[in-house]
C-alpha cells in the first residue's frame, strides 16, 4: 500500500519554524517539486529551447527542470497538459471540502498550505507526479510523442477468449519522464552546488550548511516518497481494455491491451490515500 506521508508533530513543527529562515534564505521550500504547476497558466509552445530559459527566468521551472526541458523538449507539452490535469482533478476532487485546492492557482508562489509538509501538499505532490505519467503514457500510445512507442505487451498469458494486441499506454516511459522531471528539485547531487553559490556567509557557512542539509534531506525524502506513491498509483491503475472483431459485431475474437483510467479516477484513488495519510516526524524519515 502506498500511503501518503505528511509532516510534522507539534514539537517538530516548532523546530521547523526555527529552521525556516535558513531554508528560505537558500530559496528552498517544500513546494520546490510542484512549482511547475504554474505551467497550467503558460502559453509557451515548447518549439524552442528558448522557452525553457523563459520558464526558468519566470520561476516556472527550477534549474534542473530547465535542463530537463532542453534535453527532452518534445515532452514538455505533455508536462504542461499534466499541470492542467492536476489543477482540474484536484479542484474537482476537493470542490465540496473546506480546502478546495484553489491555492494551486497561486503557483509558483504558494502559501503555507502547499509549502510546509501538510496533508494537502502530500496529495498535490502525488497527483502532479501521477499526472505526468498519465499524460506522457497516453502521448506515447497515441503516437503524438515520437520518442516512445506503445506500452510493452503484458507478460501474463491471456486468461480468456482474447489475445493481447493493440497499443497500450506506455507507463514505463511515463514513469521515467515523471521521475526525471518531478524528482530533480530534490536531487542531492544537484543541490550540492548551492554551497558554492555564495548564499551563506563564510564564517558560519559550515554550521548553517549542515543544518540545511539535514532539513533538506528530510524534506526531500518526504516529497520523493509522495511523488513515488503517485507514480505507483498510476502503474497499479492499468486495466484491460478490449475491442471485438467478427462478422456483424459478433465478437468472435477480442484484442486487448492495458490502458489507464482518467486522471479524475486516479485522483479519486489518491484521495483515499489522502484520508489515510500518515504524519511523521523528522527522526522517522
Amino acid at each position: 500500500m502506498n500511503v501518503l506521508r505528511t509532516k510534522f508533530t507539534y514539537m517538530d513543527l516548532n523546530w521547523l519554524l526555527f529552521l525556516r529562515a535558513i531554508i528560505v534564505g537558500l530559496a528552498i521550500d517544500g513546494s520546490a517539486g510542484i512549482k511547475w504547476l504554474s505551467l497550467s497558466k503558460s502559453n509557451l509552445t515548447w518549439t524552442s529551447t528558448q522557452h525553457c530559459r523563459l520558464a526558468f527566468k519566470y520561476r516556472t521551472l527550477d534549474r534542473g527542470q530547465a535542463q530537463f526541458c532542453k534535453r527532452y523538449l518534445d515532452t514538455m507539452k505533455y508536462v504542461t497538459k499534466a499541470s492542467k490535469d492536476t489543477r482540474t482533478a484536484c479542484q474537482t476532487q476537493f470542490f465540496h471540502n473546506r480546502w478546495n485546492c484553489s491555492s494551486v492557482e497561486l503557483a509558483p508562489n504558494f502559501m503555507n498550505d502547499l509549502k510546509y509538509g501538510t496533508r494537502e501538499q502530500a496529495y498535490v505532490a502525488a497527483l502532479s507526479s501521477a499526472s505526468v505519467v498519465h499524460a506522457v503514457a497516453k502521448g506515447c500510445a497515441s503516437g503524438t510523442l515520437t520518442n516512445c512507442n506503445c506500452g510493452p505487451m503484458p507478460n501474463e498469458p491471456p486468461s480468456g477468449d482474447y489475445k493481447w494486441g493493440g497499443c497500450g499506454d506506455d507507463v514505463v516511459f511515463g514513469m521515467k519522464v515523471s521521475r526525471l522531471f518531478t524528482d530533480i528539485p530534490y536531487s542531492f547531487k544537484y543541490f550540492a552546488s548551492q554551497e558554492n553559490q555564495g548564499k551563506l556567509k563564510k564564517k558560519d557557512k559550515l554550521s548553517k550548511l549542515l543544518v540545511w542539509k539535514k532539513s533538506r534531506q528530510s524534506r526531500a525524502a518526504l516529497n520523493l516518497h509522495n511523488q513515488f506513491a503517485g507514480r505507483k498509483m498510476v502503474e497499479a491503475a492499468l486495466t484491460r481494455h478490449c475491442k471485438c472483431h467478427g462478422v456483424s459485431g459478433s465478437c468472435q475474437i477480442r484484442t486487448c491491451w492495458k490502458s489507464l483510467p482518467t486522471v479524475k479516477e486516479i485522483s479519486e484513488r489518491l484521495y483515499r490515500s489522502y484520508k489515510r495519510a500518515v504524519e511523521v516526524s523528522e527522526c522517522m524519515l
